[in-house]
């Protein structure tokens, strides 16, 4: 067992504006056409829900908040080949922020970055 002394922030408290963190993950990485939602026979667009990464299984996943003015969320998605799923994590790290940001794998328990 780690103590830690502060838990992590939620990412809207980073208060990351939602255009930069496009353009620049825009820069760094290709960007989906669309992202969809729903079922095979019935998908449907996102609106507002923007998506970057060189394969349809490796990329990032960024939803605003409900102004519009602030990344509410990211996820990233790295099911594919490891300088793929690497290229997404550094773009995601790169961001300028005020405050390190903590990429986490989740299904592997393991922490990705500082």
């Amino acid at each position: 067992m780690h103590v830690r002394g502060l838990a992590p922030h939620p990412l809207d408290e980073a208060e990351l504006p939602f255009t930069d963190v496009v353009r620049d993950l825009g820069r760094a990485l290709p960007p989906f056409d669309t992202v969809s939602s729903g079922t095979f026979s019935s998908p449907g667009a996102v609106p507002r829900v923007r998506a970057f990464g060189p394969d349809h299984n490796v990329g990032v996943v960024v939803v605003p908040d409900p102004s519009g003015a602030i990344v509410s969320m990211m996820s990233l998605v790295l099911n594919g080949e490891e300088r793929a799923c690497a290229d997404v994590v550094r773009a995601v790290r790169d961001l300028p922020s005020s405050t390190p940001l903590v990429i986490v794998d989740w299904r592997r328990g393991r922490i990705l970055s500082p």
